[in-house]
């Protein structure tokens, strides 16, 4: 976790709450996925101890949401993390 004026100054967005489509580093690694398909997308705010600190959250990558296309119709974004959580192999 950072405290703010680690991120002053960053063009990233800080979110009150996280996303469906938000992960933190710790999820990620529980998931066994691969860091490198996802991407810095923002930070979300955390109070500890009545102090604000800001926990970064990532998002897939575009280039990997493309692999989960359904047909010509690409996947809406809060359902990658359904995909993601329970991959359904090609068989």
């Amino acid at each position: 976790m950072l405290k703010s004026y680690e991120i002053l100054g960053t063009d990233k967005p800080i979110f009150r709450e996280k996303e469906v489509n938000h992960f933190f580093l710790d999820e990620l690694t529980h998931l066994n996925e691969n860091p490198k398909k996802y991407r810095l997308s923002g930070y979300v705010q955390v109070i500890k101890q009545q102090q604000l600190f800001f926990k970064p959250v990532y998002s897939l990558t575009k280039s990997y949401l493309k692999c989960y296309n359904k047909g010509n119709t690409t996947v809406k974004k809060d359902e990658h993390a359904r995909i993601i959580r329970f991959p359904q192999k090609n068989v």
